[in-house]
């Protein structure tokens, strides 16, 4: 069930899809539907649906920027504190104020 709900999620195009329990889908729970609704196995799915849904794919690229901005930020700052050749920089904090 984890597999084809990843497959469902990486086959997904960047658009929400719609919810599995809406009107357009009968929007009724029989017992098979709530079995499913309040199965444990619901939270796999869901975690998946985070890591490899639309909305990450969404930002991903955009995080990734920012952690490598990062990553370089860390390591110029201690390669400047450890040499006193190169320029101690610092960013304003207007911004975040």
């Amino acid at each position: 069930a984890l597999d084809e709900e990843l497959a469902l999620e990486r086959a997904a195009k960047l658009v929400e899809l719609p919810v599995m329990f809406s009107e357009e889908n009968g929007g009724s729970f029989d017992f098979e539907r709530w079995n499913v609704h309040r199965s444990a196995g619901r939270y796999g799915r869901l975690l998946i649906g985070i890591l490899f849904g639309v909305t990450t794919r969404r930002i991903g690229v955009t995080v990734s920027l920012l952690v490598a901005f990062s990553g370089v930020v860390d390591v110029y700052s201690n390669m400047a504190r450890a040499s006193s050749m190169m320029p101690e920089v610092e960013l304003p904090l207007t911004p975040f104020e």
